[in-house]
């Protein structure tokens, strides 16, 4: 979402930037996401968060592979014919979504004149339920890519030796007392996102059991 109300002329330069990236092609086009709430400390660690994420999945040989849905433009009747966001994902639909587009062979351009203004809901509770959400919406991503063959959990762990660095420049940066926050909250992330992702697959592996004595086998719904 765009983070308030902005002058017009930045919703018209943001489209001005999708729509150059445009080809005519079955391309979905990523634009840069900015914090709406620079002062905010929760609004600082969810930006740092989203570019680490940019620059790991993005960055890399074969192209962009992730876009945040807070900023992206699809072509509609590709979109519709691959089934648009899976609805039975609550989060984690615009990694699934980016997923599955690449696995029908079809690119990702990213447009980082296309910039969007994220506003997000700032507290301690706010930001750790956020990421324990992010962490179970993540187990039934790796879930469907496994069974579709799109890739795997392995890779993605790859992002973890440059997260120290990372994180101790934000530090750095954010001054001893906002620094020593920030790193707080960068710790609350990783815990809330694991214990997420454990605990749905716990609770996957124990529903299995009595959802193929119900109804013969399936999953329950993703969050």
């Amino acid at each position: 979402m765009l983070g308030g109300v902005l002058p017009v002329e930045e919703y018209v330069r943001w489209l001005r930037a999708l729509a150059a990236s445009v080809d005519g092609g079955d391309r979905v086009i990523g634009g840069q996401t900015l914090c709406a709430e620079p002062d905010d400390l929760y609004s600082i660690a969810t930006q740092a968060i989203v570019d680490w994420a940019y620059a790991f999945y993005n960055d890399g040989p074969g192209g962009p592979r992730f876009f945040a849905s807070s900023n992206l433009a699809v072509p509609r009747e590709r979109f519709l014919e691959l089934g648009g966001f899976d609805p039975k994902f609550t989060v984690s639909e615009d990694r699934e979504l980016c997923d599955r587009w690449r696995h029908q062979g079809l690119p990702l351009v990213y447009a980082p004149d296309a910039r969007v203004r994220h506003a997000t809901k700032s507290s301690l509770s706010e930001f750790a339920r956020r990421h324990f959400g992010y962490g179970r919406g993540a187990y039934w991503f790796n879930i469907v890519r496994h069974r579709r063959r799109s890739g795997s959990i392995v890779g993605d762990v790859r992002f973890y030796p440059e997260l120290p660095r990372r994180a101790s420049a934000l530090v750095r940066g954010a001054g001893p007392r906002r620094g020593l926050a920030l790193a707080g909250l960068i710790v609350l992330w990783q815990a809330a996102n694991v214990t997420g992702f454990v605990l749905e697959g716990m609770q996957a592996a124990l529903a299995r059991p009595r959802s193929r004595e119900l109804h013969g086998g399936g999953d329950r719904r993703m969050p």
